[in-house]
């Protein structure tokens, strides 16, 4: 299998017999090795400018290879182009992160393949990536999942994701906020009342009355257990008593005694269906608001 192929090493051969579809075929993985040779002395061939000489190695190669069906499934192109396409974008890109970090190259294929080959998009995410995990000590960032999670949640919009761990960071050292975990500040700064808020000290005392009131609830087994929760709760009641709170403008009393009386009409589910935990609310605050509006018609006469 070596003329015409350049030579490939074992690995090389084994990867092309068990790429080709049927699997083992010699001759398509014969053709596959010649295409990977082509690519190789075309780089090997390179005769401009040492500073403009792709980026590139055989093992990005044999991922372009190995991806050019999926880049034609959505993209389309000529037969035998794709590699060549996503050896470019992938040179592109070897060239630009270096200012980044110089992320390791299984990172560079992967964010290709998570934005469908988007070159643009790929870029974006990956100096962003690198640009935050450069500043890691300094934001507090805990581990590249937590970065890639802000990511997916700001659109790669570094800057934001950037004002969220300088948030993060802001709130854990306020003092008075009952010790929240790193976990429910970030959840409490995503929920959409305190993401939505454009002006950042605006958001930031959002978030500070949130939690201040949800820790005083969460330290207290007593309301915790009238409110039907125990004192761990899942996500989705910490995001129920958040949301309860921000409804009340942090006014846990108010929050707490709501929350209560959900818990007491839960407990009567036999009688009423099952009800959810939304439907009993929801009916409780229209109950009370039309309760007002019939007491302050009556006050007005």
């Amino acid at each position: 299998m070596a003329i015409g192929q350049g030579f490939p090493s074992r690995a090389e051969a084994e990867w092309a017999l068990l790429q080709v579809e049927p699997k083992l075929d010699e001759l398509k993985a014969t053709a596959l090795l010649g295409r990977l040779n082509q690519m190789s002395t075309a780089q090997n061939e390179y005769e401009g400018p040492p500073e403009g000489k792709p980026r590139v190695n055989r093992a990005d190669m044999m991922w372009a290879l190995k991806k050019e069906s999926a880049y034609k499934e959505v993209h389309g192109c000529l037969p035998n182009a794709g590699a060549d396409l996503l050896l470019g974008m992938l040179a592109d890109l070897n060239q630009k992160k270096v200012a980044w970090g110089d992320p390791p190259q299984e990172d560079v294929w992967q964010t290709l393949e998570k934005f469908d080959f988007a070159l643009d998009r790929a870029e974006l995410w990956l100096k962003a990536m690198g640009t935050l995990m450069s500043r890691q000590i300094e934001l507090g960032v805990e581990s590249i999942e937590e970065v890639a999670h802000a990511m997916d949640v700001h659109d790669s919009d570094a800057a934001k994701v950037i004002e969220l761990f300088e948030s993060i960071a802001a709130l854990q050292k306020q003092k008075g906020l009952g010790n929240p975990t790193r976990q429910d500040i970030v959840m409490v700064l995503e929920v959409p009342h305190v993401l939505e808020i454009s002006d950042l000290d605006a958001r930031l005392e959002a978030a500070a009355t949130s939690l201040k009131g949800f820790t005083t609830l969460l330290h207290d087994d007593t309301a915790m257990l009238n409110m039907g929760m125990d004192s761990k709760p899942s996500l989705e009641d910490k995001l129920y008593m958040v949301h309860e709170l921000h409804r009340f403008g942090g006014d846990v009393e108010k929050a707490m005694d709501l929350m209560k009386n959900v818990a007491d009409i839960q407990k009567l589910h036999e009688d009423l269906g099952h009800p959810t935990r939304m439907q009993v609310t929801l009916t409780l605050t229209l109950t009370r608001t039309r309760t007002l509006s019939l007491t302050l018609s009556l006050t007005l006469t």
